[in-house]
């Protein structure tokens, strides 16, 4: 019923690592006779995506019945792999597909540069962005989050957001603002950098004087700090920031 969610679970990085060793050891030839092996797909499509518990003995009894026809296809395979032709092996093209098929899985499943390492991203986070990201990961599922704009679309999940102001004078209200229908507060130093080191301490002082708002990611002088009612701060078991 939900053929985007399917798709995108079948083609998980853990998927792909369960399929590179099934068809490693035998070189991917299976591939090449795909009509032994395709019969097996579906059932084992579904029992790819199945929520079921995590082990080496669930992972074996999904495997054992794909197993038997990756090597029912292997024989097939074999059949094809070439023909002597006086002193020269004419090598079937799907053969060397399948070769190439093997280098191409082998790069995406170790290679530093594989498409499920984001290399797309490689120069573009820094330790802001780095701290962003731990920063989102406090915050629960049913946490109702006031965040700044830069930070918001990593909360997208959380069940309530509100953007926290970010003029570009301070203004004493901000603070006082932001504690208004939440219970996270999210702040990002880099979206206000025409404030000077008293409205920050202002705007800090204001979120933790009123409803006592306690800071638990970031210290004072960090781009990224995060707020919580002492309520989540003891739902959560989390480390208040020492002032």
């Amino acid at each position: 019923s939900h053929p985007l969610l399917f798709t995108r679970e079948l083609f998980s990085q853990g998927n792909f690592a369960t399929l590179v060793r099934l068809f490693a050891p035998v070189l991917f030839l299976p591939v090449v006779a795909p009509r032994h092996l395709l019969p097996a797909v579906p059932l084992y499509a579904l029992y790819l995506v199945a929520a079921v518990p995590q082990g080496e003995l669930v992972e074996a009894g999904q495997t054992v019945p794909i197993t038997a026809f990756v090597f029912i296809a292997l024989v097939f395979a074999m059949a094809k792999t070439g023909r002597v032709v006086v002193q020269r092996v004419n090598v079937d093209r799907r053969v060397v597909t399948a070769l190439l098929l093997t280098a191409s899985v082998f790069f995406v499943a170790d290679s530093v540069a594989s498409p499920y390492a984001e290399p797309w991203s490689w120069g573009r986070r820094d330790l802001v962005d780095a701290a962003r990201l731990e920063a989102v990961e406090l915050i629960p599922d049913d946490g109702v989050v006031r965040a700044a704009p830069t930070i918001l679309p990593l909360l997208s999940e959380r069940i309530g957001l509100y953007t926290l102001a970010t003029p570009t004078v301070y203004d004493p209200q901000v603070g006082v603002d932001a504690t208004e229908g939440s219970n996270w507060i999210v702040f990002d130093r880099t979206a206000v950098p025409g404030w000077d080191s008293l409205n920050l301490l202002d705007f800090r002082n204001a979120v933790q004087s009123r409803a006592k708002f306690v800071q638990v990611y970031g210290d004072r002088d960090s781009d990224i700090q995060v707020f919580a009612l002492p309520s989540e701060v003891e739902r959560l078991g989390l480390e208040p920031v020492s002032s």
